[in-house]
């Protein structure tokens, strides 16, 4: 064992009493007769290319199994000796195109995006009042949980790797997987002042969004399992246009690529809410179609939801 977890804490006077302050620390040991590494702060170097010739400085810290398995795989966008492309050659914000190509500036890119926001009124909580009768309601909106993690643990990016000449079409997969907990992947807070986010008392989050970062035309999909249970908590697929014209499916173009996201509620036609624990075991799996390499991939779940207890109460303000 090469570290020790303890609590810190000081009095306010002589007397046994609560304490005047707290807080949780780490106490790193080391060998005396032999070298010891005293923090991991991944791999570091510089780099360039004809796009950015001034030195960079790269760093890449992939966390090992079970948090990640890039590692373990040998991807290339884990270390400065087999990098070979992705984020970290493009901070110049150059485009890099082929030779042959000059869209601009006769020719331009076209395209529309359209947004629909949906709002509720927000009604505040209401204390219960026993003379009059009056139960306690939470309020109509409760505190926003911002859950992101990386399958790739920490890359930011990864390579996916260029399956061996003569692999079969339908073998064109490369895989990457992650484990993890639903705290792993929300910020940090005081448990003392905030314990909805201590894991403690079991509480957790109740989901109402669910996203992977997945680049397409190569993402096949994503998945996220609840590893306690078994159960798929979210699972993600491209969906490309047909090209067919139609009047039901205006999106149905050819050309047309979506991701759409896990969406959980009481409405019709959603999920229901998923309710994750703080120290509920997660599984991500990513999928990617390999038949050509590509650099610069990501698998990261970006998942929304908010404050909640394992009896489905929400967190009271």
């Amino acid at each position: 064992m090469s570290k020790l977890e303890f609590l810190n804490a000081v009095g306010s006077g002589p007397v046994f009493a609560y304490h005047k302050s707290r807080a949780a620390s780490v106490l790193y040991l080391q060998s005396l007769d032999a070298p010891t590494c005293v923090c991991w702060t991944g791999k570091k170097g510089y780099i360039s290319t004809d796009k950015n010739p001034q030195l960079a400085p790269f760093s890449k810290n992939c966390l090992a199994e079970p948090y990640g398995d890039l590692v373990a795989l040998r991807n290339p966008t884990c270390t400065i000796e087999q990098y070979a492309g992705g984020l970290d050659c493009c901070k110049s914000g150059n485009i890099l195109l082929d030779h042959d190509q000059n869209p601009w500036p006769d020719n331009h890119l076209v395209y529309y995006m359209k947004w629909r926001f949906y709002f509720q009124d927000y009604t505040p909580a209401v204390a219960e009042d026993t003379a009059a009768g009056v139960a306690a309601q939470p309020s109509s909106h409760q505190n926003l949980v911002r859950f992101f993690y990386e399958t790739e643990a920490d890359a930011g990016e990864y390579d996916v790797v260029k399956a061996p000449e003569g692999t079969k079409p339908e073998d064109t997969i490369y895989q990457i997987t992650a484990h993890f907990q639903t705290k792993g992947g929300v910020r940090e807070c005081n448990p003392r002042t905030s314990p909805h986010c201590a894991g403690g008392q079991g509480s957790g989050i109740n989901l109402v969004y669910s996203s992977c970062h997945c680049h397409a035309p190569a993402c096949l999909k994503c998945e996220l399992w609840n590893a306690d249970t078994g159960k798929l908590i979210c699972m993600q697929k491209p969906y490309t246009g047909k090209g067919v014209d139609n009047d039901t499916d205006p999106y149905d173009a050819k050309g047309y690529i979506a991701i759409p996201p896990c969406l959980y509620g009481p409405e019709e036609g959603l999920h229901p809410e998923e309710y994750l624990s703080y120290d509920t075991n997660l599984t991500s799996i990513k999928w990617n179609n390999n038949t050509y390499g590509h650099y610069g991939e990501m698998a990261m779940w970006q998942m929304r939801g908010y404050q909640a207890y394992e009896n489905g109460t929400a967190f009271l303000p």
